[in-house]
């Protein structure tokens, strides 16, 4: 009787732990706690898939994110779906991610024989700094996963697309890096700045 009294109070405790916790964490860590950050062909909304968010193109290996940068993704993500999402609808060119998280500290992951993304304690990036690597600024976005870049050449339709879409941008509270300086891409990001005075149509729109 007294070992079921026991077992039903830590039960109680923690229920009562995880309510508190799920009342005062972010949403999006919340969001993030329950992806399968292993797998990377598991979908994250209609647009990307969970390679998608943490695969070093330059040097062909996947980062394993941290809890912070976990939830920054979900975040950013979640974001950006929206804008590609309008845009697809109209459009059928398949979105090629050139450059999401840009780690300064790789925690290097390969694919095991499932596909499944483990831990690769050997691999001689692990610790290097990718976005330094890929000629990335300090403090750029990259670095904690709200930033992408989305190849976009050609007659450039993404980019005309969200230059005449401001509108979307703002209701998402996302950027757009002019297009005269992100030449063959789109780059996108939730960085902090100020709309004032920008050219009408283009309130959305940096210069880096």
């Amino acid at each position: 009787m007294y070992m079921k009294k026991v077992i039903l109070g830590l039960i109680i405790i923690f229920l009562i732990n995880d309510l508190y916790t799920q009342e005062y964490e972010d949403y999006y860590t919340r969001v993030a706690r329950h992806i399968d950050w292993t797998n990377p062909n598991e979908n994250y909304g209609m647009i990307f898939k969970i390679g998608d968010l943490i695969y070093l193109r330059e040097w062909g290996i996947y980062h394993i994110p941290n809890d912070t940068e976990k939830r920054n993704l979900a975040y950013f993500a979640d974001r950006v779906s929206h804008v590609i999402s309008f845009y697809k609808y109209n459009n059928l060119t398949p979105i090629v991610i050139s450059s999401w998280i840009r780690p300064t500290s790789v925690n290097a992951g390969k694919l095991n024989s499932l596909g499944r993304i483990v831990k690769d304690p050997s691999n001689k990036y692990n610790g290097m700094d990718y976005n330094a690597f890929v000629g990335g600024k300090a403090g750029s976005l990259h670095i904690t996963g709200l930033a992408v870049d989305i190849i976009d050449t050609g007659t450039r339709p993404l980019t005309n697309f969200i230059l005449s879409r401001q509108d979307i941008l703002e209701s998402c509270q996302l950027w757009m890096e002019d297009e005269t300086s992100a030449t063959t891409w789109v780059h996108l990001d939730a960085g902090e700045r100020s709309s004032v005075g920008r050219p009408k149509g283009r309130e959305r729109v940096f210069k880096p």
